[in-house]
């Protein structure tokens, strides 16, 4: 299954013994012996694109806890949504992102385009990001875990050819594709000056006539 990482647990074996499991989760986490996994690569094919996309999958039980950690502290990261954004935030989506294009079209606007960021995840430092998103934790306890869980490393690259594994080549330097708390990142991501500014430049191309 696509969906395990790299100690081969599904999601289907993780529920079988799950209050075993989340017990266990527990007893390491309150005292303090929680250690993420590392990531197993994963290629996947694109729609639209002759490269494949270079996930990086979780275990199962760290994605819990991962889960956990942003289910807690997601709030905190809502005031950072933007107006004109419709990725990962609660009741938008691809569908409002279209009702709004055509608002537009019905007030007079005439052009639209679509754009993507060239290596956006790879290209993420991630000291940066760890000062700017630790900033806004409230709870400073939980500092440690997301800390491991912002330094962890791929486990397979050597199971791939050579064309593969370039796909991961900067997987040790910016943010995971399909992570867990990417969601949240990206948040952080977007208050940065530059980022900011190539948003709102972004928006305003998209409004113009």
């Amino acid at each position: 299954m696509q969906s395990k990482g790299i100690d081969n647990v599904t999601i289907k074996s993780f529920k079988n013994n799950l209050d075993n499991n989340l017990e266990e989760i527990s007893k390491e986490i309150r005292a303090g012996e929680f250690k993420f996994n590392k990531l197993r690569a994963r290629p996947i094919k694109k729609a639209g694109c002759s490269k494949p996309r270079p996930l990086q999958i979780a275990t199962v039980r760290d994605r819990v806890v991962m889960k956990a950690l942003a289910l807690h502290i997601g709030p905190t990261f809502q005031k950072l949504d933007q107006e004109c954004s419709y990725a990962f935030i609660k009741g938008r989506g691809v569908n409002k992102a279209v009702t709004r294009i055509q608002e537009l079209v019905q007030q007079g606007h005439k052009y639209y385009f679509e754009a993507d960021i060239i290596n956006f995840f790879g290209a993420v430092d991630r000291e940066v990001l760890w000062t700017k998103f630790s900033r806004r934790v409230r709870q400073r306890s939980l500092l440690p875990l997301l800390r491991q869980s912002f330094d962890l490393e791929l486990g397979n690259l050597e199971s791939f050819k050579t064309e593969l594994q370039e796909l991961f080549a900067s997987a040790n330097s910016g943010i995971p594709q399909g992570g867990v708390l990417t969601p949240l990142t990206q948040k952080v991501i977007s208050t940065v000056s530059p980022a900011r500014r190539q948003i709102a430049a972004l928006r305003r191309a998209l409004l113009r006539d």
